[in-house]
């Protein structure tokens, strides 16, 4: 992904409710610095988390899916 668009932002904010509404959660990652830039603008980092990589991103969902303890 190196561009996005007002109609990829309201794609990614659907998804995103989706998601909340049946319990699962949205995270991106690896996302290129203008597509970041793009998000920030908009603030959709506040809706949607974005992870640096992968690995974070599994991290973090891995941890949110865990039973407390």
């Amino acid at each position: 992904l190196n561009y996005v668009d007002s109609t990829g932002i309201g794609t990614i904010i659907k998804i995103k409710k989706t998601l909340i509404h049946v319990g699962g959660e949205l995270v991106l990652f690896s996302v290129p610095p203008k597509v970041n830039d793009v998000f920030e603008l908009v603030n959709l980092k506040e809706f949607v988390q974005v992870f640096y990589n992968e690995q974070k991103a599994l991290e973090h969902l891995r941890r949110a899916a865990a039973p407390p303890t």
